[in-house]
């Protein structure tokens, strides 16, 4: 009885000390172009969202958003696009921001019959030093028009 105990006093132990272990981040060289999934570890950013939803009739409203810690800036791109049926997400519509802030806020009509999502992918810049040291990434979750 008493060794059934100390085994589980010893998981506890071995699990809080897990739990307890600095996690490094390591950052990721990707281009906007990229359309692979991206993990953002906030080096020089402290938001990126992305967001869409149904208007009126075909239209669709989008918002993209990245913001950047003082000494930073973005350089972002959302993108609409539609799932084809080989369930590629396919790009329908770029729109571009940079700075500081990055916001974008449009309104566009599409065909309906689709499944459509937004993506914001920004590559994060030290100003000082003009490097890149970061890409962020959000999608937004999608819907039929």
């Amino acid at each position: 009885m008493r060794e059934h105990a100390w085994g589980r006093r010893l998981f506890a132990l071995a699990l809080s000390l897990c739990l307890l272990a600095p996690v490094a981040p390591q950052a990721q060289a990707l281009s906007v172009g990229n359309e692979e999934e991206i993990t953002p570890y906030y080096i020089g950013t402290f938001t990126v969202s992305a967001t869409i939803s149904p208007y009126i009739g075909n239209t669709v409203e989008c918002w993209g958003h990245v913001d950047c810690y003082p000494g930073y800036t973005a350089d972002a791109v959302m993108r609409l696009q539609w799932l084809d049926v080989d369930g590629v997400w396919m790009n329908y519509m770029n729109w571009y921001a940079e700075g500081r802030h990055a916001d974008f806020d449009v309104r566009y009509s599409v065909p309906s019959g689709r499944q459509y999502r937004v993506k914001v992918v920004a590559d994060i810049f030290d100003d000082s030093t003009g490097e890149v040291v970061e890409v962020v990434g959000a999608t937004s979750g999608s819907f039929v028009v």
